[in-house]
């Protein structure tokens, strides 16, 4: 079983008055990362860089790190995505089927 790291940069939209994640984007680095978030966010609500460390062959999540959040983000969503009853906008972000198979996205380490 071999880990990816990937990350990547998400941005968070209104929608009806409230905020939710919106496109998400790979970056080539950590670095790439935080920096394309960083821009980002100057025409967006808010944005976050995040590395994801998943099982290349089974997609199964290791670890989901915050490097960095610029401007804002859902009340949530820095809570562990099974830490409640109800799920946080991170977990519903990485679970959500348009984020689709990890292993056809780009990483770092692959």
């Amino acid at each position: 079983m071999g880990m990816r790291t990937t990350f990547m940069v998400q941005t968070f939209e209104i929608h009806r008055k409230r905020l939710r994640p919106g496109n998400r984007d790979v970056a080539p680095t950590e670095n790439g990362a935080l920096k394309r978030a960083e821009a980002i966010a100057g025409r967006m609500p808010g944005t976050a860089a995040l590395r994801i460390v998943a099982d290349d062959e089974t997609c199964e999540l290791e670890s989901v790190a915050i490097l960095g959040q610029f401007g804002e983000a859902p009340e949530d969503f820095a809570e562990p995505p099974n830490g409640g009853r109800r799920a946080s906008s991170l977990g519903r972000m990485l679970h959500d089927r348009r984020v689709g198979d990890i292993r056809k996205i780009p990483s770092a380490t692959g």
